[in-house]
Parts: C-alpha cells; structure tokens; sequence
C-alpha cells in the first residue's frame, strides 16, 4: 500500500512542479534551474514518503482498494459505518466513495491540474503580449509543459468515464468494464513514457548532435 500510494503521489506531483517551473521561469528568466530542481526533488520525495506514513499509521487507511490491489481500503471500517447509515446498496458504490483515496490522492490530483490549466493560460497569454528574445526561450518549456497536462487530462478524464460505470455496477459488474479498468491503470507507466520521450524529441536532438559533429570535422580538415 505504502509503495503504490508512493509512486501515484510522486509520479503526480512531478507533474505538478513542472507548472512550477514554468511559472517562475516566465518571471525569472535567469534562476538557477540546478537550484530548483533540488528543490523540486525535495518537495516531490518528501511529501510521497509524507502520504506513505499517513496512509500506514492511522489505523484501518491501507488495505484492499475497490481495483483489486493494495492500496487505500476500499472496505474499511469507516467506510462500512458510513454505508450502513446511509443504506446504500452493495452493488451501487458511485456514491460511496473511497474518502481515503479521495484524501491522500484524488483531491491533490484535481487541485495540480486546475493549478497548470492556469498557468499555462496565464503564460499564453504573457507571451502573445510581447516579450524579449530571453522569455521567447522559454517556449519550449511552455510546449512541453502542455503536452503534458493535455496527455495528463485525456488519461484521467478516460479513467473517470471507466471508474463511473466501474462503481456504480459494483460487486456484479461485467467482465470488460473491470478489464477496461485494469487496463487504464496498467498502462499509466507506459502512457507516461511516450509522452516523456515525446517532448524530449531525442530524435531531434540526435540529429542536432551529428550535425555538430559534422562541422567540427569539417572545420579541422579546412
């Protein structure tokens, strides 16, 4: 449990501290990007083992999720209070939420994505103002950065179309609605590695180092 909630987290707020650099890249041009990147590592490991210890510590948090692998309890105690006084059903779960997962991921998920959405508008919109040839560099970090929360919102908004289905037909849900879903979230690693080496371009930077190399031999045979 510890690990899965580890590598959501993580994973997740990296994407967050992007938006952050971005951000303090338009105002401060000339920051120490080595600097920020510490400080990114820091705030991005430090607050995973953070959740990591919340969700083993308090009692009955960590257990089996509602996808089938450990991670936030999907049938914890609390959770089963709250069923039993609402009288909600066993087969329709949509609104008898995981309030952990909720808790420890969800919520900072939505708040990380509402955070680049507006930094990315805010950064369009500055630099269709008219900025010096120093800021225009940094519209390759712009590009990435919305490759990246586009991608991030695609795959979560198709994960949440399968989620809802996925719970509200509960304990008699058919076979491709839970295969769907085990699907979406097998494959969050793999999406995440196609849209990294996407805004990498190593292709390009590839074809860039062999026509350097070209004019430095160029350059010793004159």
């Amino acid at each position: 449990a510890a690990l899965t909630q580890f590598f959501l987290w993580t994973s997740e707020s990296w994407f967050f501290v992007m938006a952050i650099d971005m951000l303090s890249s338009l105002q401060s041009p000339f920051t120490d990007y080595k600097s920020n990147v510490r400080r990114y590592h820091g705030f991005v490991w430090a607050t995973g083992l953070l959740t990591c210890i919340l969700l083993v510590s308090i009692p009955d948090f960590a257990g089996e999720s509602e996808f089938g692998y450990c991670w936030t309890a999907s049938k914890s105690k609390l959770r089963h209070d709250h069923s039993e006084s609402s009288d909600s059903s066993e087969t329709g779960n949509l609104w008898n939420l995981n309030f952990q997962s909720w808790l420890l991921f969800y919520i900072w998920l939505i708040l990380y994505w509402v955070y680049a959405i507006t930094v990315i508008f805010w950064a369009y919109r500055r630099l269709n103002s008219g900025l010096s040839e120093t800021l225009r560099m940094r519209l390759r970090v712009l590009h990435s950065v919305t490759i990246y929360v586009i991608a991030i919102i695609i795959y979560w908004g198709l994960s949440f179309c399968i989620y809802v289905p996925f719970l509200v037909q509960g304990d008699e849900r058919s076979s491709w609605v839970e295969q769907m879903m085990n699907f979406m979230i097998t494959c969050k690693g793999y999406f995440d590695f196609v849209v990294w080496f996407q805004m990498n371009d190593f292709h390009e930077v590839s074809k860039k180092g062999k026509g350097k190399k070209a004019d430095v031999d160029v350059d010793v045979d004159l």
